[in-house]
């Protein structure tokens, strides 16, 4: 599920700063398990087909802020903004490998924090 909320706060007729909050919390996704033993063996990864999609990675949660400062000109208006994604810094899974030099699954994560600024001329 999802909730996207934001407000503009009107400074004069001519600019406005405006707040956006994004939250997603979702359940994570299904995988097919990898067989370590066998794949010691072989030396790669070889997957459980006949539990394909059995598992499930931890439950996905992220909350981005953006602010948003826009100047209105005759012509052309500017805008400011600080994006701020995955604010809480969470470690999200997003899948896992077989690691053949240690025999082991390592989980590979998704983005974490992420501050963006852009600057953006409107004509």
């Amino acid at each position: 599920s999802s909730v996207l909320t934001g407000k503009e706060i009107v400074l004069n007729p001519k600019k406005s700063i405006r707040i956006d909050v994004n939250v997603n919390y979702a359940g994570g996704r299904r995988f097919t398990p990898i067989n370590k033993t066998a794949s010691a063996l072989v030396g790669e990864a070889v997957y459980e087909y006949d539990k394909a999609f059995s598992q499930q990675l931890p439950h996905y949660f992220r909350s981005d802020i953006k602010l948003t400062y826009k100047q209105n000109g005759k012509k052309i208006s500017q805008e400011l903004q600080l994006d701020l994604r995955n604010v809480f810094n969470i470690q999200n899974v997003f899948s896992q490998k077989y690691d053949v030099s240690t025999n082991s699954i390592e989980n590979s994560y998704q983005t974490s924090f992420l501050p963006i600024m852009q600057y953006r001329i409107l004509f």
